[in-house]
């Protein structure tokens, strides 16, 4: 819980220390550029290093259809419930500063620090064997990213601590009773589509006033990820996999 609980602070209190000394109106253009080029190149290196990996016949990415095929129904299903108007219109986040404005911080503050193979392994390394060491080294990456997007979005990023707070308890929580289901090539496809979304979010820092990419309909599609794994996990547990196997 420890870790978890600093890794809090860490999103929280770097977001309002980025705010109070760097969101300057002459540097905001500036800050929301390079924030965004930090972004798109973290979600890159991370994209690369989930969905590649080396062995005896070279390179290999067997996450990579996987991935482009729930992206590309999640989108779908994200834009036919056209989440992002719904929940842009929607008042749960309202503020001085506008819906639109702070929805778009807090969701792009919680894809920044909820996905990655930290955020999953920290959670799970501290449930299981009490280790918070991995969440610790997050709480101080998390701490010098934020400072860049609360100079970038201003304090109101700092929000986004909270959920990721919450999906890292419950990935604990879950952890806890279903250990076996976070393996090295689950955690790997949550976070190839984690960085795809991030990718365009930062994306959307950098050519702001010429195209915006929807990332907010992009999101069913990690859920769709989570769901496969899961349908895949418990026909692997019940013998229908192997079944299905020997008939094919």
């Amino acid at each position: 819980m420890i870790g978890i609980i600093s890794d809090f602070f860490g999103i929280f209190i770097g977001c309002i220390l980025g705010d109070l000394f760097f969101a300057k109106r002459k540097l905001s253009d500036t800050f929301s550029a390079i924030c965004g080029i930090i972004i798109s190149m973290l979600s890159i290196v991370g994209f690369i290093t989930s969905s590649i990996t080396v062995s005896k016949n070279g390179l290999e990415s067997p996450n990579i259809i996987f991935t482009v095929i729930c992206i590309v129904i999640g989108t779908l299903i994200g834009e036919c419930l056209d989440l992002e108007t719904r929940i842009y219109n929607s008042k749960i986040l309202e503020s001085p500063a506008g819906t639109d404005e702070i929805t778009s911080a807090v969701i792009t503050g919680t894809i920044m620090f909820a996905v990655g193979g930290m955020a999953i392994v920290g959670p799970l390394d501290a449930f299981l064997t009490g280790d918070n060491s991995t969440l610790f080294i997050k709480a101080f990456i998390d701490f010098s990213i934020s400072l860049s997007l609360g100079g970038a979005l201003g304090k109101k990023v700092a929000i986004s601590a909270l959920p990721v707070t919450v999906l890292q308890l419950i990935i604990g929580v879950f952890g806890l009773s279903l250990s076996s289901f976070f393996t090295d090539n689950v955690i790997d496809s949550i976070c190839c589509v984690g960085y795809v979304i991030l990718f365009f979010s930062g994306f959307n820092f950098i050519f702001d006033k010429i195209i915006k990419i929807k990332t907010v309909n992009m999101l069913p599609a990690i859920a769709l990820v989570i769901l496969c794994n899961v349908a895949l996990y418990f026909i692997k547990l019940t013998g229908l996999y192997s079944f299905v196997g020997g008939l094919l």
